[in-house]
């Protein structure tokens, strides 16, 4: 018979990723080697269901972002991962990342309330921005919908359009004190809010004909319920 010799070297596997960050984030739980993950450092009520929740993210978040966009947040709840997205309200001089965050559904509860939670986030995403330029604007936001389009106001005035208009509806007066000073502060920003459970005020054609006369010309952003 035939011997036959072969030349076999060991040719150990790669490293997978998933075994680093778990080394990893024995000496800092917000170590990771591509993930970006972050700290809920602090959760602030806005009223008896919304908060603002605080996110501190690792060095791999790029911090950009534009008004309107939203991230992803990926959580463990009893061993198994739960992902929402949720708008930015802002990224404050810390580097915060501030989400809008109405109390409600298995995700949302634990972000509003869970103290020193470790969540895994994406880049800021999504299309849902204002039109470059100075081009007037109609903002329309109900409920939980106030988060992006309350970043996109600021945004405008920012940029200064011509004019703003945003009509909002909610039952509760979440950046409802903010956004009156903002309006006795900027002469070209029109406000009106809607308190739902005092008033019996609908959304209509002749409320929007009103309130924004320009409405048919005006580009227009709407975030909240259908």
């Amino acid at each position: 018979e035939e011997l036959v010799m072969l030349n076999l070297s060991y040719q150990p596997h790669l490293i997978r990723e998933d075994f680093i960050d778990f080394v990893l984030e024995k000496f800092d739980p917000l170590w990771s080697f591509k993930k970006i993950k972050a700290k809920v450092s602090q959760q602030q009520a806005l009223s008896s269901e919304m908060y603002q929740v605080y996110l501190q993210p690792n060095d791999k978040f790029n911090g950009r972002w534009q008004a309107g966009q939203s991230v992803l947040v990926t959580v463990q709840i009893d061993g198994v991962y739960h992902q929402r997205s949720y708008s930015i309200v802002d990224l404050n001089e810390q580097g915060e990342i501030i989400l809008g965050i109405k109390a409600q559904g298995k995700v949302s509860d634990v972000l509003c309330h869970d103290q020193n939670l470790i969540v895994e986030i994406s880049q800021a995403q999504g299309d849902f921005v204002l039109k470059q330029g100075q081009t007037s604007a109609l903002l329309i936001a109900s409920g939980s919908g106030i988060t992006a389009i309350y970043a996109m106001l600021k945004q405008a005035l920012n940029q200064n359009l011509k004019q703003v208009w945003l009509l909002y509806f909610n039952r509760h007066p979440v950046f409802h004190v903010e956004l009156s000073e903002l309006a006795k502060q900027y002469p070209q920003f029109q406000y009106q809010f809607i308190n739902t459970t005092i008033s019996k005020t609908h959304f209509s054609q002749q409320l929007l004909e009103d309130f924004c006369p320009t409405w048919q010309n005006t580009s227009a952003y709407l975030c909240g319920s259908s």
